[in-house]
């Protein structure tokens, strides 16, 4: 199989994106399809939950998704106007039941907000915190695959626009609960780590990871679970 930026498999399909092409193996790594310039610098790859759809998210604000059943496109979503110009590189998930799929994106100022789609339709259904006045930054969403649970990453950013005050908390009911407070070395290994975990922990993704810079050792790393759920206090 060629060298990805990012990959995923379930129990069907092996999935690895390169940016502009979209690779699908079957079990025994025969291709079976490749799927070229539907968006360009789509490296996140993730498979809805009990299926065979297949959503690849762009850097550029775009999600492709795709029936592997059918080796088909199915859609094509815009996830923030064209204008906005800022790198679409937060992370996203779906429920463990797989009715709705959570994307952080990028957008006023480099201010981040969650977006929650239809899971079906991929059909927006609201949009959490877009305002600015909090200077709450998302970094990473999950889905807890024990409790269903969603837990977020993020960090309270100053008036000075450097990092302050670094979090973990739960989603509940539209809100951020149990919102604990972690440290700096704490943040950085999870932001590092999480990173890792949604490319796949890919060999491409780990030379350029930033836990390789702070010489974190990134032996057996993909063997670790780092659950953001232990975090909560």
């Amino acid at each position: 199989m060629r060298s990805f930026w990012g990959y995923t498999e379930n129990e069907n399909f092996k999935v690895g994106c390169t940016g502009q092409t979209t690779y699908v193996y079957d079990k025994n790594d025969n291709e079976l399809a490749r799927f070229k310039k539907d968006i360009l610098y789509g490296y996140l790859p993730m498979f809805k939950p009990n299926s065979n759809i297949l959503v690849v998210k762009s850097t550029e604000g775009r999600l492709a998704i795709y029936n592997l059943d059918t080796l088909s496109l199915v859609k094509k979503v815009r996830t923030v106007p064209t204008a906005v110009a800022y790198a679409q590189d937060g992370n996203m998930c779906f429920s463990k039941d797989g009715k709705l799929f959570y994307n952080i994106e990028s957008h006023i100022d480099c201010y981040t907000r969650l977006s929650i789609y239809n899971a079906d339709t991929f059909e927006p259904v609201k949009r959490l915190f877009e305002g600015t006045e909090d200077e709450q930054i998302l970094d990473h969403i999950e889905c807890d695959k024990k409790t269903g649970n969603i837990y977020i990453l993020g960090f309270m950013r100053g008036s000075d626009r450097e990092f302050h005050r670094h979090f973990v908390a739960q989603l509940e009911n539209d809100i951020l609960i149990n919102k604990t407070y972690i440290s700096e070395s704490e943040y950085e290994f999870l932001y590092g780590y999480k990173e890792l975990e949604n490319y796949g922990f890919t060999k491409k993704k780990k030379e350029w990871c930033s836990l390789k810079y702070d010489d974190y050792d990134l032996t057996d790393i993909e063997t670790k679970n780092f659950r953001l759920a232990d975090y909560i206090k």
